[in-house]
C-alpha cells in the first residue's frame, strides 16, 4: 500500500470523528468531547509505574489529552471536572467498572448520579490574623503547570529515603499553592501563581497554624471529588489511575 493510501484512509479516520457530551459539574455545562484514540489510551497505561512521581506522571498525561480531546478551552474546567470527564472517557471503552472484589458496576449509572452534584465551590477569603488567604479551585491549566513543576524537579533524582521526605513536603507546599491564588499581609498583596516557585517559597515562610481553614477548604474540594467517584448506592469508589483505562 502507497503513503497516499496510508494518507487517505488517515484523512478517513479524522473525518469519522464523532463528538460526545461529558458533563461538567464546575460549570453544571455539557462539554463536547471527542473519544480516547488508541495511542493516548496507550500513553496513558505507559504511565503506570511504580514510582513516587506515578500519580504526577498520570495527571501531566491525562492533562495532554483534555487539552486535546475538550473541544473549547480546557483552562474552563477544574479538578473537580477532572474526576467526571476521566469516568466519561472511561465509559466510552466500556460501561462495565469491575472492582478489587470482583463486583460489577454500571460506570454510566455513576456519570448519571453526577449529574445531580454540582461544584458549587467559588473564591473566598480566608484571614488568620495580619494574613488573608484568597482562595478558590485550580483550573486544569494551573494544577498542570505546578505538577509540571514538580515532575521537572525530581523526574531524574533517584527517590531515596531522604529525597521522598523532600518530594512529600513539596507536594504539601505545592498542593496549597494550587489553592491559594493570592495572599495580602498587613495590606501589601501579591498574586502567587505569577511566580509558582517564588510564591510556594512565600508559603513556606507563613507560621503553619494560619493554613488551618486553607487545609479545611482543600479538604472540601477532595471529598466532593472523592464523591464523583463513588458509586451509586455503595460506599465503593472508582480509581482514576492507569489501570481504569485497561478494558
Amino acid at each position: 500500500m502507497s503513503n497516499n493510501n496510508f494518507n487517505d484512509i488517515l484523512q478517513e479516520i479524522n473525518n469519522s470523528k464523532v463528538t460526545f457530551d461529558a458533563f461538567s459539574p464546575s460549570t453544571n455545562t455539557t462539554v463536547q468531547f471527542l473519544p480516547l484514540t488508541l495511542a493516548q489510551q496507550k500513553s496513558i497505561i505507559e504511565t503506570s509505574v511504580d514510582s513516587s512521581l506515578g500519580a504526577l506522571f498520570f495527571n501531566n498525561t491525562f492533562y495532554k489529552i483534555l487539552k486535546q480531546n475538550i473541544k473549547g478551552d480546557v483552562s474552563k474546567y477544574n479538578t473537580v471536572d477532572r474526576v467526571n470527564f476521566a469516568v466519561q472517557l472511561r465509559a466510552q471503552l466500556s460501561d462495565t467498572y469491575v472492582t478489587k472484589n470482583d463486583s460489577k458496576f454500571s460506570l454510566k449509572a455513576l456519570l448519571e448520579k453526577n449529574r445531580t452534584l454540582q461544584s458549587a465551590f467559588t473564591s473566598k477569603e480566608i484571614t488568620s490574623d495580619n494574613f488573608t488567604f484568597f482562595v478558590e479551585v485550580p483550573n486544569l491549566t494551573l494544577d498542570d503547570k505546578v505538577n509540571a513543576i514538580l515532575l521537572n524537579k525530581y523526574r531524574n533524582e533517584n527517590i531515596n529515603g531522604t529525597k521522598l521526605k523532600t518530594l512529600i513536603s513539596d507536594l504539601y507546599v505545592f498542593e496549597i499553592l494550587k489553592f491559594v491564588t493570592k495572599l495580602k499581609v498587613n495590606g501589601k498583596e501579591v498574586d502567587l501563581h505569577q511566580d509558582l516557585n517564588a510564591g510556594a517559597n512565600l508559603l513556606e515562610k507563613i507560621d503553619s497554624v494560619h493554613f488551618t481553614n486553607v487545609t479545611s477548604f482543600i479538604n472540601e474540594v477532595r471529598d466532593v471529588e472523592k464523591n464523583l467517584a463513588t458509586l451509586p448506592g455503595t460506599t465503593a469508589s472508582v480509581d482514576i489511575v492507569p489501570d481504569f483505562f485497561i478494558v
